[in-house]
C-alpha cells in the first residue's frame, strides 16, 4: 500500500490520479495531513500540477455523463475522512474501463462512492426543510447551520429559487463557510466567525405559529425528535421542549 500525500483540491486529486498512471502503482490510499501515516509506511508526496490535472480532468468529461462528471465535485464536499481515498477509487475505475461505471453498484469502489454522494445529497435535502432564518438590523435574513458536509453552495439554488427577492445569507458554522445572496448574484466564501443573534420577530412569529397549531393533548416528544434529529435542533426557534 502506498500512501499519497495530495493537495486538499479538486486539481490535487486529479494530479494524484495521473501519477499513479505514469508510476503504475497498485494499491494507494490518499492523505491530505500529514499526521495520518508512520515512518513505516511507502509515501509520496504528489505536488499539484495544473496540466496533468487537466488531462485527467479532459478524460473524465469526455467518459462521463455531465451529471456524474459533476458529481465528483459535489463528492468533495463530503465530511468522510476517507472522502479522497474513495473518489480517487472511483476515478481510477472510470478510466480502466473507459466507460461511465457509475450505476454498476457491484463494483464495491463504485457503490462506497456513490454512498458518498447519496449522504451529501440526503443531508441537503433536510436542510432546506430545517434551515431557519432570522432577520437582520440591516434587513438581511441570517441562516447559521451545523451540516456534516459542506453544503453551504449546495443548498444556494434552492432558497434563490424560493426567495428571489430576498437579500439573505447561509452560514455554516462547521466548515466556516458563508454563501450570500442580495437579491441578484450569489457567492460562497471561507469566513471565520460566529454572530450570537437573539431570536427576533421572525423568530418569534415562527415559534408561536408551531405553538398554535399543535395540539397539545398529542403532543408526541418522541415522534417529533424521529422527524427531526436532535443536531438538527440546535439552530430552531421551536426546540426549547425538544432539548
Amino acid at each position: 500500500m502506498i500512501k499519497y500525500i495530495i493537495e486538499n483540491s479538486y486539481s490535487g486529486l486529479l494530479t494524484a490520479v495521473f501519477n499513479k498512471y505514469k508510476d503504475n502503482d497498485s494499491e494507494i490510499e490518499i492523505i491530505s495531513n500529514i499526521s495520518n501515516y508512520s515512518f513505516l509506511d511507502s509515501v509520496k508526496s504528489i505536488k499539484c500540477d495544473t496540466q496533468k490535472a487537466l488531462r485527467v480532468d479532459k478524460k473524465l468529461k469526455t467518459i462521463l455523463k455531465p451529471i456524474n462528471y459533476k458529481g465528483i465535485k459535489t463528492a468533495l464536499k463530503s465530511g468522510c475522512e476517507d472522502k479522497y481515498t474513495i473518489i480517487f477509487n472511483y476515478i481510477c475505475e472510470v478510466i480502466n474501463v473507459e466507460s461511465d461505471v457509475t450505476d454498476n453498484f457491484n463494483n464495491s469502489n463504485v457503490f462506497k462512492y456513490n454512498e458518498l454522494l447519496s449522504k451529501i445529497k440526503l443531508e441537503v435535502h433536510r436542510f432546506t426543510g430545517f434551515i431557519r432564518f432570522n432577520l437582520l438590523k440591516n434587513d438581511i435574513y441570517y441562516a447559521k447551520f451545523n451540516p456534516d458536509n459542506d453544503i453551504c453552495e449546495l443548498l444556494l439554488p434552492h432558497f434563490i429559487k424560493r426567495f428571489p427577492l430576498m437579500k439573505f445569507v447561509l452560514h455554516d458554522e462547521n466548515h466556516n463557510v458563508l454563501s450570500a445572496y442580495d437579491g441578484k448574484h450569489s457567492k460562497t466564501v471561507k469566513a471565520y466567525f460566529k454572530l450570537n443573534q437573539k431570536l427576533d420577530s421572525l423568530g418569534k412569529l415562527f415559534k408561536t405559529y408551531c405553538e398554535s397549531v399543535t395540539i397539545k393533548e398529542r403532543k408526541n416528544l418522541k415522534l417529533m425528535k424521529n422527524y427531526m434529529p436532535k443536531r438538527y435542533h440546535i439552530n430552531a426557534p421551536e426546540k426549547d421542549e425538544l432539548l
